[in-house]
Order: C-alpha cells, then structure tokens, then sequence
C-alpha cells in the first residue's frame, strides 16, 4: 500500500466512527472513490449519496459532497435534490449576491 493509501485508510476508519454517532451526515470534500469506501464501511445502516449523482449535469464543478441517512432513525423519502444556489437566483443581482467570495481565492 502507498503512503497515501494508508494514510486514507486512517482517516476513512475515523470519519466512519463519527458519522456512527449520528444520525445524518453531510461531509463535504468526498471525492466519489471516497464516497464508495465510506459507505461500504458504513454498509446497509445508512442510505448515502454522493452529489457527483444528484447534481445537475450543468453544474458538477466542485460537487464533492456526501450524505449520510441512518435508516433506523431517519426517512428520506426519494432521491435528495442538490442544486446549487444561484441556479435558484430570481434575477441577475440576486445571482450576484450568492456568488460574492467568503473567502480569499473563491
């Protein structure tokens, strides 16, 4: 195994402990090989999506984000819509607004 490999694996084990104390996760930064680790891990006790299957197609820049479900606690019922905000905007100011930096580099 590479460094990385193992480093993954350490952290995929912590991650999986954390979201077992709850029941609903939404972890952002999961890219889809990461997706499918965490919810073999996880196994049949939770329902999950990865946005990389919910987003529109238009707009999959940056979509790395993953949801959790404990089924024995929490109904979802369908599949989670994932859009991104400024798809929703009412008009050209308001699309503005949702798109001002929060951070330096955004």
């Amino acid at each position: 195994a590479t460094p990385d490999e193992l480093e993954w694996r350490a952290r995929c084990e912590v991650i999986v402990a954390k979201v077992k104390c709850v029941d609903v996760a939404f972890l952002e930064e999961v890219l889809p090989s990461m997706y499918a680790t965490l919810s073999a891990a996880l196994g049949s006790e939770y329902d999950s999506w990865h946005t990389s299957e919910l987003v529109e197609a238009a707009h999959t820049d940056g979509q790395e984000i993953a949801l959790f479900v404990r089924r024995a606690t929490t109904s979802v019922i369908g599949t989670p819509q994932c859009k991104r905000l400024v798809t929703l905007a009412k008009n050209e100011a308001e699309r503005r607004l949702l798109l001002v930096p929060h951070q330096p580099d955004d």
